[in-house]
């Protein structure tokens, strides 16, 4: 039996907004709309930084293609191809994030840094309070805050935690989720297929210049800052595929975020 993907679309959309449900914010590009009537353009800068893909997706038939060059013109101050939800910070509410990434088995060995997966300090020097990052083949799991004044880097303090090899040709999920507080109850937790994989807890947070909390907002795609710098590189090319990004809140759960099927290889 055939299904329509526009009926497709909308028998998703009900699946993960049922009264079960506890997510916020959902995007699965089976559409065909590469910003989904939520993603902000401002950080893809060329034809071929964002497109829908019909070569492999987590979930349905689609994914969004994202493609890195080092010869493409800065965005956003850098090399950069990537999706921004929403274009300002988050509310207070949202404390979870979820997105799938897709490594093709031709994905490269590169030891220069890149980020797929971040959550953006809206002002202030320093790397995303959360970032899920790949370096020579290895996941890795970091970011930085500052509890005093992060719009200045009174007192940054930073996390960097390897997590293991790449696995290419398959999907891995990864959730974020965060609890943003000044008294001590913070945590970041970090999840790669439905597993705990990286926890830190105590005060976590970024104070903005009013005493208050600076929220983040979530952004997913390709990061490639050591590209910043003019010179030959190879790989000067990066392309990955995003599906089933997520977010939720406060009284939401693990498996809101975990698709249901287990990873596709290809």
């Amino acid at each position: 039996m055939i299904i329509m993907k526009p009926i497709l679309a909308i028998l998703l959309l009900l699946i993960f907004f049922s009264a079960d449900s506890q997510v916020t914010r959902y995007a699965g590009w089976e559409t065909g709309d590469v910003f989904q009537g939520m993603f902000y353009p401002y950080k893809i800068c060329t034809p071929y930084g964002a497109t829908i893909s019909d070569s492999f997706a987590r979930v349905g038939t689609h994914s969004v293609r994202i493609e890195c060059r080092a010869d493409q013109a800065d965005c956003g101050g850098n090399k950069r191809s990537q999706l921004f939800y929403p274009k300002g910070p988050m509310d207070s509410t949202t404390e979870w994030w979820a997105v799938s990434i897709y490594v093709p088995v031709d994905y490269a060995f590169d030891s220069l840094s890149e980020s797929h997966m971040n959550l953006t300090n809206p002002a202030g020097p320093g790397s995303g309070i959360g970032s899920v990052w790949i370096k020579a083949d290895k996941w890795f799991c970091a970011g930085s805050y500052d509890t005093v004044n992060r719009v200045i880097g009174a007192n940054i303090v930073s996390y960097y935690q390897e997590i293991g090899p790449v696995a290419k040709g398959v999907w891995t999920d990864w959730v974020i989720n965060a609890h943003w507080a000044f008294n001590g109850n913070g945590f970041i937790k970090y999840y790669k297929d439905g597993k705990l994989v990286y926890n830190i807890t105590g005060t976590i947070a970024n104070r903005d210049s009013n005493g208050g909390i600076q929220y983040p907002y979530g952004s997913f795609g390709t990061y490639k800052w050591p590209w910043h710098k003019p010179g030959n590189y190879n790989p000067s090319v990066r392309v990955l595929y995003f599906d089933e990004y997520r977010t939720g809140g406060v009284h939401s759960t693990l498996s809101d975020f975990v698709p249901d099927k287990k990873p596709v290889s290809y």
